[in-house]
């Protein structure tokens, strides 16, 4: 397993002239990729579409993706669509103490069988996929619509009673960060699935999922 960590920096910016160096320097990363895993701060969920730099790195991905040539089609990459820091405040407000609270508990994964297991990662997609399309102003869920597979997670990678004053005063306890490197393993056939993994987000006008 490579993973490559392009930083986000990058990919938020307006200037089509950055656009075109990321087109010829970072497109051939991307275009050999198996999977891409996209981390939203909680904080960039909270203002309009047009001032989110979430926003204009899904465009931007996309963008490099399809050589800015093929606008209209989508990207068939798998995209894992994240939100870590979920046990922080600003998560709390913007998604609530009942999706904080699945994004905070470890998955149940079977030992035995090494399995996905669908049904807690389908509750928690399910349930950050409606909190995005009730704050559709936010511009995310739209963007999300361009790539053939996508999946929002959330997690946290240290616990927010361990920091105090910005230090960490203990051993982190990370909850659920390995849930998207494991579901574009399975998208790769790396991975077995417990039941009925939702294949991507589902449509927002019909309520099916894509396929």
């Amino acid at each position: 397993v490579v993973l490559y960590d392009l930083a986000g920096e990058y990919f938020n910016r307006d200037s089509k002239q950055d656009i075109h160096v990321e087109r010829k320097h970072r497109r051939p990363l991307l275009e050999h990729a198996d999977g891409i895993i996209l981390l939203i701060d909680p904080a960039q969920l909270t203002g309009a579409a047009e001032e989110s730099s979430a926003v204009a790195a899904l465009d931007n991905i996309q963008s490099v993706l399809l050589d800015g040539g093929k606008l209209g089609h989508r990207v068939k990459t798998p995209i894992a669509i994240c939100v870590p820091k979920a046990d922080n405040e600003q998560f709390l407000n913007v998604f609530g103490a009942e999706i904080q609270s699945y994004a905070t508990q470890s998955v149940d994964y079977n030992t035995h069988s090494k399995k996905i297991p669908a049904e807690q990662y389908n509750e928690l997609n399910d349930s950050l996929f409606e909190n995005m399309e009730m704050n559709i102003s936010n511009g995310v869920l739209p963007q999300t619509f361009n790539y053939e597979m996508s999946r929002f997670f959330a997690f946290s990678a240290v616990s927010g009673d361990l920091i105090d004053d910005g230090v960490l005063t203990g051993r982190p306890f990370p909850q659920r960060i390995e849930d998207p490197l494991l579901w574009l393993l399975a998208k790769n056939g790396y991975c077995d699935v417990e039941g009925n993994l939702h294949r991507d987000i589902k449509c927002p006008n019909c309520g099916s999922y894509w396929t």
